[in-house]
């Protein structure tokens, strides 16, 4: 299986604190022991990064930001010009909805790679026709 994963997922996962903690724990250990491949943005590895050096301390921030950059199953996708223009297109057309602009690339990432299930905690992505948080084994 193929998921994004958003700030708001691995937040979750690392900090205990966080109102998400156990759901977010549920989830990973379902999916522990499946071939599973992760995608995240640049822009996600930083504002993960930068969420749990806030939220708890530096150290943990660096070694979740190690944990991610050394993953066999987690690909770190980069915004390009392409990935950044389509996002901030979504982001001016879509002035219904109160989208981060992170967000939008997020959603132009999946897009491309053709993913339509995310792990997140962020009900943009449920808005923007994602399944979020529903993981098959199979």
């Amino acid at each position: 299986m193929k998921y994004f994963v958003d700030t708001s997922f691995w937040c979750a996962l690392y900090d205990n604190g966080d109102i998400n903690h156990d759901s977010a724990k549920k989830i990973w250990n379902t999916l522990a022991g499946s071939p599973v491949k992760l995608f995240i943005t640049d822009y996600i590895f930083d504002e993960t990064v930068t969420v749990i050096k806030s939220r708890m301390d530096r150290q943990a921030g660096i070694k979740l930001g190690r944990t991610l950059l050394e993953s066999q199953v987690v690909t770190m996708v980069r915004i390009n010009e392409e990935y950044f223009n389509s996002g901030w297109d979504l982001l001016q057309t879509r002035t219904d909805k109160n989208y981060s602009f992170t967000d939008c690339t997020s959603f132009t990432v999946m897009h491309s790679f053709e993913l339509n299930k995310a792990l997140a905690y962020d009900h943009h992505f449920v808005q923007m026709g994602f399944t979020v948080n529903q993981v098959f084994t199979k």
